[in-house]
């Protein structure tokens, strides 16, 4: 199996992919910032507390982290990023960088609607969908699946 593909990075599909990899932790922050901001609203206690000034700041982190993430690494995806696959390692090249990661050193791999996050120690690595064609994306699905690595659903 050698699989290639190419995909073009933007803000928005950065995002979705950030988000992706956030996974239920984003909508527990928004109903946790959500309740506290209520209470702090609804009662006294909570008047003129910073806990008034958190419930925002946690509302929004998610979405802030993505945002200062891309800023971070929009030079380095200004040009297409090229991904070789192939049954020992995934391949990454961008413009200033490239990576090799061996499926055996991963430790899950989840798979999402926008790409497969890729768990490997604490780090984890986003493969975005869009780079390859629907027949590629069975055939790494299949991969996946058959590979010594637990998948996440």
């Amino acid at each position: 199996m050698n699989i290639t593909g190419t995909f073009q990075h933007s803000y928005s599909s950065f995002r979705r992919l950030s988000m992706a990899a956030l996974g239920k932790a984003r909508f527990g922050m928004w109903i946790s910032g959500g309740l506290i901001l209520l209470l702090a609203v609804t009662t006294d206690a909570f008047q003129d507390s910073p806990v008034l000034y958190a419930a925002p700041l946690v509302i929004v982190f998610p979405e802030l982290i993505a945002y200062l993430s891309w800023r971070q690494q929009r030079k380095i995806l200004t040009e297409p990023v090229h991904y070789e696959i192939n049954e020992t390692e995934l391949y990454t090249r961008a413009a200033h960088s490239e990576s090799r990661l061996a499926w055996s050193g991963l430790t899950w791999v989840k798979s999402t609607k926008h790409g497969w996050l890729l768990k490997t120690g604490v780090m984890q690595v986003v493969l975005p969908r869009p780079a390859f064609s629907p027949e590629e994306q069975a055939t790494i699905e299949a991969f996946l699946k058959t590979a010594p690595v637990k998948v996440k659903s």
